[in-house]
């Protein structure tokens, strides 16, 4: 399962070739099938563009393809807490889900 914090991981989710198949039942996480040349353009030239100002183009147009084309609507999101006990510091979640952050609280 690809990191969220991308969008390359939207191809996981939605691209046509990751639409399981009895002869590639973890061809990715596209379970609802949906297909769209314009959203798999989109995400295979972001994936091949180089640095984060090239890559923008090709996945805002790809977001702009799913939220015209609505292939799912989530119904369920986790909310991530943390508590901390008092001799720890240094709590700055990233915001992305990445948990990295962990390493750097000092005592």
């Amino acid at each position: 399962m690809p990191d969220l914090s991308d969008p390359f991981g939207l191809g996981f989710w939605f691209g046509s070739a990751s639409i399981p198949t009895p002869a590639n039942p973890t061809a990715g996480g596209n379970r609802w099938r949906f297909r769209d040349t314009a959203l798999d353009e989109a995400l295979d030239q972001g994936l091949r563009a180089l640095g984060p100002d090239a890559r923008r183009p090709h996945y805002q147009r790809a977001q702009q393809v799913l939220a015209e084309q609505l292939p799912v609507i989530p119904l369920w999101h986790a909310d991530v807490v943390f508590a901390l006990r008092r001799p720890y510091r240094g709590l700055r979640p990233r915001g992305d889900g990445q948990l990295d952050f962990l390493l750097r609280l000092t005592r």
